[in-house]
């Protein structure tokens, strides 16, 4: 289903409806406009007729008047801290809403109180709707036209009013330079509504003498805003356009809308297209956890394989010791049985054998046997030369603390045999 529908000619949509417009991807507008009767019994869990159901509806606007539009302000450190629930309770206070009747959307930015910006809800009849309609359901973004056209001429940090015209009204909103403070749609003649126009921007925050004015207006607004003395930097236009033709004509920028009302469980399955930009990073990650495990895999080999010719030379060496030891189960516990067994010959061992591996583990060598004869012992090995063999005496004599000779030695290629008594 999801190739089916991306195969599908695209087009961008705009609805207000009491009409319709749309853009196909060679750029061409074509509009769809209502009947008077269709107009007054309007219904906006009724979705219009398409052009064409065999299409992909890219973008879709929907008119800000549909939504209910709040300016949100919350004590919180990041706006990534905000959730569904805490703005229902915020806008609780100040409006009669249910949870359920409404699909909550918002755009907060961090300011000096905390976060701040819009909370938009959509009513959950119209998204319903949408779920049961093919076409709509493979919509991927659903954006507030006014929220859109108004947001793509701030700059951070530049405090101002933006007015947006065309011929059936006025979009407006203030920004605070951090984050937005309030916006509306006006309906109607602009030049007629102009004072509730300005004393709505000024109960929003916006500062007469010191904040400019951007945006695109047509000239009678031009006038009204140089009569005012307000510092106008926007554009004036100098051709006719309709709502659908402005909400249409958004310079998207990067392709992404800056506040899509599918968000959450309702997200488009195609807005998981843009993790391919990360396929390589994932693909490198993957082949250095691969190799760090491969590396601890064959460290834990090696160890295993120390381990082992670790417990056989101790099993050697306690054989040595305790020749009529037939299986040794626990080297300690035998060895401390057999020298509370043999007097003192055997703790002579005992302490000859603590004293020889704690040398053993400063500096190994090949211990070949460990004996104790009439009182002395006796123990021959294989060191790779001369220098190692006195320092090994060196240490069993300060070990022992007492004499310990060199009875003899045979230098075979670069191995020195040898025989040691104490």
């Amino acid at each position: 289903m999801k190739r089916e529908s991306e195969s599908l000619p695209s087009i961008d949509l705009s609805w207000d409806g009491a009409s319709i417009m749309w853009k196909d991807q060679a750029g061409g507008m074509h509009a769809d406009v209502r009947s008077a009767d269709e107009s007054e019994s309007l219904d906006i869990a009724e979705l219009p007729s398409l052009p064409n159901e065999n299409v992909l509806l890219s973008r879709v606007y929907i008119p800000m008047e549909w939504l209910l539009v709040r300016y949100v302000s919350l004590p919180l450190k990041q706006p990534s801290m905000v959730d569904v629930a805490i703005l229902f309770q915020e806008l609780a206070d100040s409006s009669d809403l249910d949870a359920n009747d409404w699909w909550l959307t918002w755009h907060l930015n961090v300011c000096e109180s905390g976060v701040a910006g819009m909370g938009f809800c959509l009513p959950e009849s119209l998204r319903t709707s949408m779920l049961a309609s093919e076409p709509w359901l493979n919509t991927k973004e659903v954006l507030v036209d006014g929220y859109e056209r108004l947001h793509v001429y701030v700059e951070e940090g530049q405090a101002c009013l933006v007015l947006d015209q065309d011929d059936e009204g006025v979009f407006f909103g203030v920004y605070d330079g951090q984050v937005w403070r309030g916006m509306r749609r006006l309906n109607g003649d602009v030049e007629a509504l102009w004072q509730q126009l300005l004393h709505s921007c000024c109960a929003m925050g916006f500062d007469a003498q010191n904040d400019a004015v951007y945006g695109q207006i047509y000239d009678v607004l031009l006038d009204k805003i140089r009569a005012e003395n307000l510092i106008w930097q926007g554009e004036c236009l100098n051709t006719q356009r309709t709502r659908h033709e402005a909400n249409l004509s958004i310079c998207q920028g990067d392709g992404k809308a800056a506040l899509n009302l599918r968000h959450g469980r309702w997200s488009s399955r195609r807005e998981w297209g843009y993790l391919h930009i990360w396929k390589r990073s994932a693909a490198l990650t993957a082949l250095v956890l691969l190799a760090w495990i491969v590396g601890s895999v064959i460290g834990l080999h090696r160890m295993d394989k120390q381990i082992e010719v670790y417990k056989q030379r101790i099993e050697a060496a306690f054989h040595q010791g305790l020749p009529n030891e037939p299986v040794m189960l626990d080297a300690l516990a035998q060895l401390r049985q057999a020298a509370a067994g043999r007097g003192v010959a055997d703790t002579t061992f005992l302490s000859s054998l603590q004293a020889v591996s704690e040398v053993y583990k400063a500096q190994a060598w090949q211990l070949k046997t460990l004996e104790l004869h009439d009182g002395k012992m006796h123990m021959t090995g294989e060191v790779k030369d001369i220098k190692s063999l006195n320092k090994i005496q060196a240490s069993l004599q300060k070990s022992l603390q007492k004499e310990v000779s060199i009875a003899d030695t045979n230098i075979r290629g670069e191995k020195v045999s040898f025989r040691m008594l104490w």
